[in-house]
């Protein structure tokens, strides 16, 4: 991010802080409006995780999303629907233009049921700060000892484009998060309780990380946006790590509407939610 300063913060806006739950809930719904555009009824199914018996007959089928590949390392997937689907060159990241799966982290899935709910009511306060840091955290890359299944594992389960970091190649990549923010959504509804607003469950942007000691960066703050939802300050966020074919990609996003962390805190304003209840 460039600041009317002149000071620049260097900062994944989707990833490694509280706002990777926001960022990729807005990402989602770009991305379901886009395909309903194409078709009014499309709806976004979710992965529910802590069912390995549909993952393995029914998910990962010619019938749905394709196979998973071999443990031995990733290879094209072959189903019939899915054989042909193409990969720009610049989003491919050496594993070729076809679609590829396979050599996951064995062992590392599915999470059993318990611990999903688990995750869901999950309220600790690390050094009396808000619940959120650690949830976040958990959520996103598991925690040693407790919970190691979730979002990253996942990823890595699927491996091949799945597994690096243009994983939206892979069709799987939105029935995986749409899951990681039906967790989150039953997670923000177990904590709104006894009086608590949408707002309250995002922590003060002046709060310091109970996991660096650091205040969150731009774009993870309640109020920040969310790039590429920037608007008319798009000039002020410039990304460093993608080359100039990749930011062409990028580009129709850009100039879109504003968006920040904190419109997208309701399922409800958003227009839409998930088919099951907390399991609270």
């Amino acid at each position: 991010v460039r600041f009317a300063s002149g000071n620049v913060q260097m900062t994944n806006m989707a990833h490694w802080n509280i706002g990777f739950c926001a960022w990729h809930r807005q990402y989602l719904l770009a991305f379901e409006r886009a395909l309903q555009q194409v078709d009014a009824a499309v709806d976004l199914p979710y992965w529910d995780w802590s069912d390995p018996t549909a993952t393995t007959t029914s998910l990962f089928s010619d019938r749905l999303v394709g196979s998973l590949g071999p443990a031995t390392g990733p290879t094209p997937v072959t189903d019939d629907r899915f054989a042909a689907h193409q990969i720009p060159t610049a989003l491919e990241e050496d594993w070729g233009t076809t679609l590829a799966r396979g050599g996951g982290l064995a062992g590392t899935w599915p999470p059993s049921s318990a611990a999903v709910n688990w995750l869901e009511n999950l309220q600790f306060r690390a050094n009396d700060t808000h619940p959120l840091w650690v949830f976040w955290r958990v959520l996103e890359a598991g925690w040693p000892g407790a919970m190691t299944a979730t979002h990253n594992a996942a990823h890595n389960f699927v491996g091949g484009h799945m597994a690096g970091a243009f994983s939206p190649n892979d069709t799987v990549f939105w029935l995986h998060h749409a899951n990681v923010d039906r967790i989150w959504a039953n997670w923000q509804t177990n904590y709104l309780t006894g009086g608590r607003v949408y707002g309250d469950d995002w922590p003060d942007p002046g709060e310091a990380s109970p996991l660096d000691g650091r205040t969150a960066p731009y774009g993870h703050r309640i109020d920040d946006l969310m790039w590429p939802w920037v608007g008319q300050f798009a000039g002020a966020f410039e990304s460093l790590s993608v080359s100039p074919e990749q930011a062409a990609l990028i580009a129709p996003l850009v100039g879109s509407e504003l968006v920040r962390v904190r419109d997208v805190l309701k399922l409800e304003d958003l227009g839409y939610t998930y088919a099951n209840p907390s399991l609270a």
